[in-house]
């Protein structure tokens, strides 16, 4: 059996979590340790702790032995979710213009996703020129 999940989760997705969800929200916060530990174990990934932005959903940076660094992300028992409309999405555009979708389990309902990183702002490539960087960010927009 995997350990389970040592961090807490947000303040903000357990009051949301709660007041949605009722006393099935309360069992799955009480289950959540186990899930991402089951899931750690079966993808091979290492979850840090949780984003604390993470309001409606549990999410959290996961690295693996191999380098990849990825993002776990775990719906609560919501009547409606979007996860799976996400992963598929992301299943759909294959990395163009959005990040991979990893890894998926529909059961646990949680999908782990390729980690995007900030990079520099467009003003450092354009200094000379700032509005040049205008028609680019619409492209990529």
């Amino acid at each position: 059996m995997p350990n389970p999940y040592e961090h807490k989760p947000p303040a903000e997705l357990v009051k949301h979590v709660t007041g949605l969800c009722g006393r099935r929200g309360e069992e799955w916060l009480e289950n959540l340790p186990v899930i991402v530990g089951e899931l750690e174990n079966a993808w091979d990934v290492t979850v840090g702790g949780p984003f604390e932005k993470g309001e409606f959903n549990f999410v959290a940076p996961a690295d693996s032995a191999n380098g990849l660094d990825a993002v776990l992300k775990i719906a609560p028992p919501y009547e409606q979710t979007e996860i799976f409309a996400e992963a598929e999405f992301l299943r759909a555009h294959a990395g163009a213009g959005c990040v991979n979708l990893l890894r998926e389990d529909r059961s646990r309902f949680a999908i782990l996703i390729e980690r995007a990183r900030p990079g520099e702002s467009m003003d450092v490539h354009f200094d000379a020129d700032p509005f040049a960087c205008v028609e680019p960010a619409v492209e990529v927009l």
